[in-house]
């Protein structure tokens, strides 16, 4: 197959499409005109060759078309070959292709050689096709890229180059077009497509200080934005960049697959050749007969069909993950996935909806902690803190916030207007030596964060966070695979997770932790499991243990950046269904790509026997290289139905 298988300015907010996929289309339909110029000519070629063989002026122009099918169809393997042996790399496919049909032409099996040669050819347009088939499936959701965008100067709408918008700028998008960059609504309301993102089909609702994502679509009304990253930054770039290396990371099967192919090519040269020479020692039979036979041992022998179909395998199952709204960074996260047997939840955001809702403000001085609140918050990703800062209307000037740091798991301690500001847990206020009276400590059964000002606790806030819709059925679909030693690991009270726990059946749970306690704990659950172990979190707080699991799963909010960059998994479609859909998908791909070896292996041993034989022709080695390696990719393809 192809070497490796061996080692519009005019208008405001247009968006353009990449020439790339037109380029490979175009080059696709010239591929396939010259193939079936190549296939014409082989077929009149073996016309004259086997049929009017009496007329020797057809005879031999049967010959000589042959010849010209094999020189021009097999002029990028003998390129390859060429370049390869320059490097001193010898045993590939190419060389083996090229070697065998030289021997062919040296016997007199002309059309035997073109016929390698050709379909070979034709093995490479098939495979090109369908990796280009299986890799716009994870095009399709990034293909945009956006040359201009309208940008607001001086209350006027001014038309810009995207690269030079700067965050903070004041972005105008219409009805229809895509959100260029990184934003938050400053003016109007609309509805957002999200499906090139998330796979999510419902429309989402957004409105001032709400933030949304490069990518979507404006659906309802022009709106007015606040850019809040440069495209380099942004979420949709991070996402390509991820698509991208997941290419490099490869399962262990894949590695192996090599590796076997490195000495297995030069071990069937050995036997092919000993194949000969055995023969005319004892006397077997004629020299010309052995060295056909030997030949279709050589072709049938090629290794391409594991090379191409398991790396192939890999390559489609992430597309088509990635297609319905799942990253996989990696084919090694992909094989870890069929072997799990441990499986930990982070509770809020990935059990629990992730968007509290206010139920209690106790606090003696309203206003006061409205702004506390309001400016605390305004810097933090988490859940709890976006869900303060949407509720509270008054607009921020970032200029007042000093020195702001985010204790993990705790809350935040800031510089507000030269005052210090501490905003979390109740044992971050005490640590604080700020003095809270009884009644305000008495327990809740909700989420409560505290606030102070220059060490005066000046009230409290008391937030609901209710279980996701998709939980309980999630859990039930986990177990309905075998996998039942599942846990809650979590930072908030003990009440509120054993609640979440007993609703959902999980009869173990460890809450009230920081980060580096869910890492411990989770380390001691891994020690007891002998299979692979999965974490799912929120990306924000739960970094050391993402990175102590086998498996990192994100159901974060998309646009967290630290779910992106830590999380081996990420759910760009926040439904913790997810989770068992990628656990089939997993082992669908594993079963099909146990198949494709079982398939190859079997056929290629089948021909090789009966070449030994004398029943086996090179057509039908040829079907054992080139047909075997197709079909093994079009079983591979049936993974993007899933």
């Amino acid at each position: 197959m192809s070497n490796h298988c061996c080692n519009s300015s005019d208008n405001c907010g247009t968006q353009t499409t990449e020439t790339t996929e037109t380029d490979n289309i175009f080059k696709v339909k010239k591929e396939f005109t010259i193939l079936i110029t190549y296939i014409t000519t082989f077929l009149l070629a073996n016309l004259f060759y086997y049929v009017l063989e009496d007329n020797l002026f057809l005879y031999h122009s049967g010959i000589a078309l042959m010849l010209l099918v094999y020189i021009f169809s097999g002029y990028p393997i003998f390129k390859f070959t060429f370049q390869d042996l320059r490097k001193k790399i010898v045993f590939t496919e190419n060389f083996l292709m090229t070697s065998v049909t030289i021997i062919a032409i040296a016997i007199g099996q002309y059309s035997e050689a073109a016929a390698i040669i050709l379909f070979y050819r034709v093995g490479m347009f098939l495979e090109d096709w369908a990796i280009s088939k299986s890799r716009r499936s994870i095009e399709s959701l990034l293909r945009f890229k956006i040359d201009y965008v309208i940008k607001i100067i001086n209350n006027k709408p001014i038309t810009v180059k995207a690269e030079d918008v700067e965050v903070g700028d004041i972005i105008e998008i219409a009805v229809g077009e895509k959100v260029p960059l990184d934003s938050m609504v400053i003016d109007g309301e609309t509805t957002l497509d999200m499906k090139s993102l998330t796979g999510e089909s419902i429309p989402k609702y957004v409105k001032t200080d709400d933030e949304m994502l490069a990518g979507s679509i404006n659906l309802t009304t022009s709106i007015k934005a606040r850019v809040l990253k440069i495209y380099s930054d942004s979420h949709i770039a991070k996402i390509i960049n991820l698509v991208e290396s997941a290419k490099e990371n490869k399962a262990t099967t894949e590695k192996f697959i090599r590796v076997f192919a490195r000495y297995y090519t030069p071990a069937v040269f050995i036997l092919a050749i000993s194949i000969v020479i055995f023969s005319q020692l004892f006397s077997l039979g004629d020299l010309n007969t052995w060295i056909y036979r030997a030949l279709v041992v050589l072709v049938v022998s090629c290794p391409c069909a594991l090379v191409i179909s398991i790396p192939m395998g890999y390559f489609v199952s992430i597309g088509a993950a990635t297609k319905a709204g799942v990253l996989i960074k990696g084919a090694n996260y992909l094989e870890a996935l069929t072997k799990v047997s441990l499986i930990a939840f982070d509770k809020t955001g990935t059990l629990t909806n992730g968007t509290f809702d206010i139920i209690d403000i106790k606090t003696n001085d309203l206003e006061l902690l409205n702004k506390v609140a309001k400016y605390s918050m305004a810097k933090s990703n988490h859940p709890i803190s976006k869900s303060i800062f949407r509720y509270i209307k008054m607009d921020v000037d970032y200029n007042l916030i000093g020195k702001y740091s985010e204790i993990a798991g705790s809350g935040v301690e800031l510089q507000l207007e030269k005052k210090k500001v501490v905003a979390g847990t109740l044992k971050l206020l005490l640590k604080n030596n700020i003095n809270i009276s009884d009644s305000d400590k008495l327990e809740d059964t909700e989420t409560v964060v505290y606030f102070a000002i220059d060490k005066v606790y000046i009230g409290k806030i008391v937030l609901r966070d209710n279980l996701r819709d998709d939980s309980e059925q999630a859990i039930e679909n986990i177990r309905s695979m075998g996998i039942d030693n599942l846990l809650i690991l979590s930072g908030d009270k003990k009440s509120i997770v054993e609640s979440i726990a007993d609703k959902l059946g999980i009869k173990k749970f460890f809450a009230e932790l920081l980060p580096n306690d869910k890492a411990i704990i989770f380390k001691e659950e891994m020690a007891k499991t002998k299979g692979k172990s999965i974490y799912i979190g929120d990306g924000i707080n739960d970094a050391p243990v993402i990175a102590l699991s086998d498996i990192g799963m994100s159901i974060a909010d998309v646009s967290s950046d630290m779910a992106l960059e830590s999380a081996d998994v990420i759910f760009m479609n926040p439904s913790i269904n997810s989770i068992s859909t990628t656990l089939k998908l997993a082992k669908k791909s594993r079963k099909i790509i146990i198949e494709n070896i079982v398939f190859a292996l079997g056929v290629k041993l089948l021909i090789i026997v009966l070449g030994l034989l004398g029943y086996a022709s090179i057509y039908m080695a040829v079907f054992g290289d080139v047909g075997v390696t197709l079909l093994a990719l079009l079983n591979a393809l049936r993974l993007m139905k899933i």
